[in-house]
């Protein structure tokens, strides 16, 4: 990437010089570096100075960062989720997301009640991948928007715990088309045997446009 970039620069015009340059931008080159790094604190405080969105993609993806930055982090996103600006404010909460914190948690459940941010709250609690998020997904898989409940379905693949099973089932007779799907893709993805005898079914369920024969391959 930075060896492509250095050759356009210097007037080197070739389509696979401006294809290597493309195929990173530098907030991953800089999400990576994160990853990469033993503590990758002193690169989160940089970044968060200029783009705290991108720190918080920066803390997400490294394998050390000092829990006060990430506190600082947290209060950040929450604080722009009050913004009278729609699109910010959905930038924050899956700003809360990327942090893949289980601190996120008491900050993201509050929003599960707004109309606006409902799904973007989902989606940000699915980014945990935590056990503990489940108590605060359950409501959602009855609410009035099926992207919500969308959302909410696809959470449990995520998660991979044999106490979604009790919850996914009743999703399979849900009337939206991509509800019943994520729920029937979601019991696959447990490769769980309690979960055969409510895939087999689908085998028949004309409904969805999904494979079933894949669903009850659960090993």
């Amino acid at each position: 990437y930075f060896a492509a970039v250095a050759l356009l620069r210097l007037g080197v015009n070739d389509p696979q010089i401006r294809e290597s340059a493309r195929y990173y931008s530098w907030d991953e080159v800089l999400v990576l570096l994160a990853g990469l790094m033993e503590d990758a604190t002193p690169l989160v405080k940089l970044v968060m100075a200029g783009d705290p969105f991108l720190a918080a993609r920066c803390v997400g993806g490294a394998r050390t960062v000092s829990d006060i930055v990430r506190m600082r982090l947290i209060d950040k996103m929450t604080e722009k989720c009050q913004s009278r600006y729609s699109d910010l404010r959905i930038q924050a909460v899956a700003g809360l997301g990327n942090l893949k914190s289980e601190a996120t948690i008491p900050h993201l459940v509050p929003m599960l009640k707004d109309g606006e941010l409902d799904w973007a709250a989902v989606e940000a609690l699915a980014e945990l991948k935590s056990e503990a998020a489940i108590p605060h997904l359950v409501p959602m898989l009855k609410d009035e928007d099926e992207h919500v409940r969308e959302t909410a379905t696809k959470v449990w693949a995520e998660i991979k715990s044999e106490a979604a099973i009790p919850h996914l089932v009743p999703m399979l007779k849900d009337e939206g088309m991509y509800v019943h799907e994520a729920a029937a893709k979601a019991l696959a993805e447990l490769k769980s045997e309690a979960a055969i005898p409510h895939l087999v079914p689908m085998l028949n369920d004309e409904r969805g446009e999904y494979d079933t024969t894949q669903l009850v391959r659960t090993r």
